[in-house]
């Protein structure tokens, strides 16, 4: 009887398994409910539906969205971003007098005032590291008198440390990446000058014909930097 059941739990487990993974994961699930879809989801039809039973009439509000940043071209996102009523977009000018220049969507404030872009975000590791290099980063290192605890804090910032060095490839991609970004920024400034916009999409660039050879030019190598970074 043991035997049994080992030999139907062997094949249950694996038919479980497969049952499982062919489960297909359900469109929008990010929108469902757990007590009616069993996905933990943002509940949005429950919500709708509590708001329509309340008879709560609809107003629109601003949302701040904190995060590592939005395509201000979506399609879905564009007819609803919120715009700086106060300032004038592509212009270099701090129009509303806020310390921004053409913050039109809001502000990176990862980079600095400039709209420059910091290297790399702070993360936990970099954290860890700057907050012992004075103490550990130093040599030599005398740690005759450490605590149980400085040694602790010591093989933390330690692994920081390794972790931090970029190796030589991370290094050849960083570099490509900026200066991909870079030469993106002057074509983009030619393609606005001759688009005759401040805005515009993929879709819309490959449709436009350039009239002058520095237009062409850019164009082609506009397109081809946002597939190599893809």
């Amino acid at each position: 009887m043991r035997f049994s059941r080992m030999v139907l739990g062997m094949l249950v487990i694996p038919v479980c398994q497969t049952l499982f993974a062919q489960s297909p994961i359900p469109l929008a699930w990010h929108l469902l409910d757990p007590s009616v879809d069993s996905v933990y989801g943002i509940s949005l039809d429950k919500a709708y539906q509590i708001l329509q039973q309340k008879k709560k009439a609809s107003k629109s509000v601003v949302v701040a969205v904190l995060d590592s940043g939005i395509d201000t071209l979506h399609e879905d996102l564009k007819p609803i971003l919120w715009r700086n009523p106060k300032e004038i977009p592509g212009n270099g000018i701090d129009d509303d007098h806020n310390g921004y220049v053409d913050d039109v969507y809001g502000w990176n404030f990862i980079g600095g005032k400039d709209g420059s872009n910091i290297g790399s975000c702070s993360d936990e590791r970099s954290r860890v590291y700057h907050r012992f290099k004075a103490q550990f980063g130093k040599e030599p290192l005398d740690s005759s008198n450490w605590e149980d605890a400085d040694r602790r804090n010591y093989s933390l910032w330690a692994r920081a440390a390794k972790e931090m060095k970029a190796t030589q490839e991370e290094q050849v991609e960083l570099y490509f990446i900026e200066a991909t970004t870079k030469a993106l920024k002057r074509h983009e400034k030619v393609l606005r000058e001759e688009m005759k916009c401040e805005e515009f999409d993929c879709n819309r660039l490959e449709k436009f014909e350039p009239a002058t050879r520095q237009g062409k030019e850019s164009k082609i190598a506009y397109l081809t930097g946002l597939r190599l970074l893809q």
